[in-house]
């Protein structure tokens, strides 16, 4: 099974592609599109050319457990993303509460600065 993250930004959305196993991520591209109406096709194309099977959308939730601004727009892109017939079982919502503080840990371990992660951004795909 393939799964396909998606990072929903106001400006910037990032997707990533799990392997086989979903051990591993790798990211697949960065979408600079504002118009949620067209991101929903993009990303419907990119779940048809990469065979994915879930989509995994990273739901910004409050740390009282409550949906700010950021949440409710995911959840509204979530309907977009059914509307096109992607099937309601396929897009799970993924708790993002204390995701960035866990990856910059992480890329402390490793001596890794945040700036220069920025920098070396990769796309994978024409963008």
């Amino acid at each position: 099974m393939i799964m396909m993250g998606i990072d929903l930004g106001e400006k910037n959305t990032g997707i990533a592609l799990s392997d086989f196993t979903n051990k591993l991520a790798y990211p697949l591209r960065l979408i600079r599109e504002t118009n949620k109406d067209k991101l929903a096709h993009i990303i419907k194309k990119e779940v048809k050319i990469s065979n994915a099977d879930k989509i995994i959308l990273g739901f910004p939730k409050n740390m009282n457990n409550t949906i700010g601004s950021r949440g409710k727009s995911v959840l509204e892109f979530k309907k977009k993303l059914q509307s096109l017939n992607l099937k309601e079982d396929s897009i799970i919502l993924w708790d993002e509460r204390l995701t960035t503080k866990l990856a910059d840990q992480n890329l402390r371990f490793l001596k890794i600065s945040a700036k220069n992660v920025k920098k070396k951004s990769i796309c994978f795909q024409p963008c």
